[in-house]
């Protein structure tokens, strides 16, 4: 027989009761709300510190070429793409050359469009497959400015330089000063070969390798070359066989110049001492330090723990000192010969010291001869001749220091010509022989003296056209540099057509957070 299920007494729920639960569960509510408001706020926070912090710094303008716009992390690439393998100072370098780099690549770019002149896709991820190891898709647009450049020049630009061309063979030679020009001058015109005269005597690289023989060119290509149209104005208006006469260039430096040089004092050799140090409070205390040096424990290590002087922090390295630099005490020590080197001195006290107290421990690791050094005052010039019509003027009473302002090209121009504690390590053998020769007296003017390492503007060519033809085909590197120079000339105008709009927000903060970017990344 099947129990009788018993039933429960249904309990009743007070009103009392009711009031309660329901009070917990809004409480419960509020509670659970303000968790979901809490976490979201966090959230809100954190995703708002990324979004300035990162998110928003990557995505900003800073360049603009017409209707195109090129955001912070565009910018970011192009300095990684460009730096590849560089150092840090590298890029930065590039970062205020990569706005002009992104600004022509896309002048380019829209240019080749309107002449029906594009790079494929295909093509862009060809050639980023093609490099080792290959290339990532974020810089397809670099990739493909450069293509770009190429087939434009192969295409566009190929046409516009001509295959044959009206073209001189010259010869050349670059020399100091118009004395010496006239005076080459009169030999090759009395016999003697061009050639050797300018292996001798050309201050111009090329020239003086190759024997001063330029080769064939048509007009321009050495302008492009040179950075002057000297040598083509006179090549493609002589005859053939004629020398110039000398012809000025103002700006082309060389390798010589001329020194007039007046030593304003001497200053004696002097014996030199590397010292370490500990700067303590009391005499006690450097005894007690002392004596724990004597048990060997490292002078370094105590100086970092206990010196007062800030040399502590190189373990006590106080540099080179002098005779007079530190106080009698110390040189007692310090330049005493009778003493070894390693030997820690007893505590010397120092009263100069501001501090509590003042008591040094030394050590001498080294002691050595001072380099010998003067004071000296120089013109540098151009050309012996130049040289002699200045000591001319000093010698006749004209202040050096005025001369040297007006005609020196050394960098002491602006400070009279005065350069100090020059030792001879820093000058040639001929500069060293009169500056610390103890015979000659002070202030005296030097003869010029020469110098092949120095560098000088101004001199003058010789050149002669060895032969012409009136239509020659034009060598391959020739026809390259008069592309580039074509391509070159294009992009300029580009740049200069009203019509087309150029906008760059970057400033030097920008460009030193896209960097640190760059290279963290």
């Amino acid at each position: 027989m099947a129990k009788k299920i018993r039933e429960k007494p249904r309990r009743e729920v007070t009103k009392r009761q009711l009031a309660r639960w329901q009070q917990q569960r809004r409480r419960q509510r509020i509670l659970f709300g303000v968790g979901v408001f809490i976490i979201a706020a966090a959230l809100v926070i954190v995703g708002t510190g990324w979004y300035i912090s990162q998110y928003r710094p990557l995505h900003q303008i800073v360049l603009k070429v017409n209707d195109i716009e090129f955001n912070m992390d565009y910018y970011i690439k192009a300095l990684k793409f460009y730096g590849a393998g560089q150092s840090s100072y590298y890029v930065y370098g590039l970062a205020d050359t990569i706005p002009t780099v992104i600004e022509e690549s896309e002048l380019i770019r829209q240019e080749a469009m309107e002449l029906g002149i594009t790079i494929s896709q295909d093509e862009v991820d060809k050639e980023l497959e093609s490099s080792n190891p290959p290339l990532s898709k974020d810089y397809r647009d670099f990739v493909r400015a450069a293509l770009l450049i190429d087939k434009l020049r192969d295409e566009y630009f190929e046409t516009q330089v001509p295959v044959y061309a009206e073209q001189r063979h010259i010869m050349a030679m670059f020399l100091e000063s118009e004395s010496q020009a006239a005076e080459v001058e009169a030999r090759i015109g009395a016999g003697e070969d061009f050639a050797e005269l300018a292996s001798e005597l050309s201050l111009e690289g090329s020239t003086r390798e190759e024997g001063g023989d330029l080769g064939w060119h048509p007009e321009g290509v050495l302008t492009i070359a040179s950075g002057t149209s000297l040598i083509d104005d006179y090549a493609f208006s002589a005859e053939a066989d004629v020398l110039s006469h000398p012809i000025y260039e103002e700006e082309r430096i060389k390798n010589v110049g001329y020194w007039l040089i007046k030593v304003l004092e001497r200053k004696e050799k002097q014996e030199q001492a590397g010292i370490l140090g500990i700067l303590l409070n009391s005499k006690e205390e450097a005894f007690e330090i002392r004596d724990r040096l004597e048990t060997g424990e490292d002078f370094g290590e105590l100086a970092e723990e206990f010196s007062q002087d800030e040399s502590k922090d190189d373990g006590g390295d106080l540099g080179w000192l002098t005779p007079g630099e530190a106080g009698p005490a110390f040189d007692e020590f310090i330049f005493n010969h009778e003493i070894e080197l390693g030997v820690v001195s007893e505590p010397i006290f120092d009263d100069t010291i501001v501090t509590e107290g003042g008591y040094w421990l030394i050590k001498v690791v080294e002691r050595k001869e001072e380099t010998e050094k003067a004071d000296v005052q120089v013109i540098l010039l151009g050309n012996e001749e130049e040289a002699q019509e200045v000591k001319t003027r000093l010698k006749a009473g004209e202040d050096f220091a005025t001369v040297a302002q007006e005609v020196s090209q050394h960098e002491s121009k602006d400070d009279g010509g005065e350069v100090t504690d020059v030792t001879q390590d820093m000058l040639t053998v001929a500069l060293s022989e009169f500056v610390f020769n103890p015979e000659i007296d002070l202030e005296t003017v030097s003869q010029p003296i020469r110098d092949d390492t120095a560098l000088t503007e101004g001199g003058y060519w010789l050149v002669k056209v060895v032969d012409k033809d009136d239509n020659k085909q034009i060598e391959d590197s020739d026809r390259e540099l008069l592309k580039a120079e074509i391509f070159s000339e294009w992009i300029e105008t580009l740049k200069n057509d009203p019509e087309n709009k150029i906008e760059n927000y970057l400033d030097s903060g920008k460009k030193a957070w896209a960097v640190d970017r760059a290279m963290r990344s």
